[in-house]
């Protein structure tokens, strides 16, 4: 292959120190990029590889039944409880959640204000912090919460990412434990719908660090055995250019790192305000090691079964062990 895509974290390192990444550092090709948008494919002050979408993995949420049971988007803990409840009694599940997406997603807005620093994740693999830490255990700890208040659907865990988007494009549900990605796909099945997005915030509001979680993600790079590497590179320009890059992202329902793209829909226009709101990285993907990544993910699946956040957190810094000695 000459140019592929690949997730940031784990997945980019694991290319990089393969040397699958041939070097980008044609200024005309990386001036068409916000530069704070593309970290995510350097390392050594090197870019390896540009990130192209950016995507919020925070829920999406009805507008509609916020309105119509007058709900303000909850601004702490204990308003996010309350909404949840109020939702609920309404007859709507108010969360969403499916087993093959939403604990890799749902963590990370779970986790953003919670962490004592934005790469606690990486700090666990590095062994400077541990999981069975009072900031993950409170994490688990609030995620179990919600799933023992029933805010989240029957079978969680056994429902798919499309039979979760399907329930919210019915409006069943009113905050779908996914990201900004999925917006497109629920107005395509409910073209009426109206979304925003929202993030729950885990601590009082005057303790909130972030707002949200974003990814710059879809790394495209070239690859370092290419025998056209110079055609290679002409296509990201072509990729990068304003005119097609607009038209990729709208016709894709994803916002995307380039410089002067406009977006059409009113989903994608929704999505780019978020740009204007203090964000962090995704924590998940500060980890470096896909073993611990799966870890991290597994805990949520395991409070979500029954297993307390103390003996999750407990299984989970296990197999952070284990690969250390590796």
């Amino acid at each position: 292959m000459d140019v592929f895509a690949s997730f940031p974290g784990s997945q980019f390192e694991t290319i990089r120190k393969a040397n699958g990444f041939a070097k980008l550092d044609d200024q005309n090709l990386l001036s068409k990029f916000d530069e704070k948008l593309i970290q995510a494919g350097k390392a050594d002050n090197t870019q390896y590889a540009l990130p192209y979408q950016l995507v919020y993995n925070i829920p999406v949420y009805n507008k509609g039944i916020f309105e119509k049971l007058n709900l303000d988007v909850p601004k702490d803990w204990n308003s996010f409880l309350k909404t949840s409840e109020t939702l609920k009694k309404n007859g709507y599940t108010p969360i969403l959640f499916s087993g093959d997406v939403s604990p890799s997603q749902f963590i990370n807005p779970m986790i953003m204000n919670n962490e004592p620093t934005n790469n606690a994740l990486h700090e666990v693999e590095t062994g400077k912090r541990k999981l069975t830490d009072e900031w993950f255990i409170k994490t688990l700890s609030q995620i179990k919460e919600l799933n023992d208040k029933g805010y989240f659907q029957k079978d969680a865990l056994g429902t798919k990412k499309e039979s979760a988007a399907a329930l919210f494009a019915q409006e069943k549900g009113a905050m779908l434990a996914q990201g900004s990605y999925m917006m497109a796909t629920v107005k395509q099945q409910n073209p009426k719908i109206d979304q925003g997005l929202l993030a729950p915030i885990t601590v009082d509001q005057d303790k909130a660090k972030y707002e949200g979680v974003h990814t710059t993600t879809f790394l495209l790079g070239v690859a370092e055995k290419s025998k056209h590497k110079e055609a290679a590179k002409k296509f990201l320009t072509f990729l990068a250019d304003p005119k097609i890059s607009s038209e990729y992202a709208n016709a894709t329902g994803q916002l995307l790192t380039v410089k002067d793209v406009k977006y059409d829909s009113p989903e994608l226009k929704e999505s780019a305000k978020w740009k204007d709101t203090k964000t962090v990285f995704q924590p998940r993907f500060t980890i470096l090691n896909e073993r611990v990544s799966k870890a991290v993910e597994t805990s949520v699946q395991d409070v979500l079964s029954g297993m307390s956040a103390k003996k999750a957190a407990e299984k989970a810094q296990g197999e952070v062990e284990r690969v250390a000695k590796n």
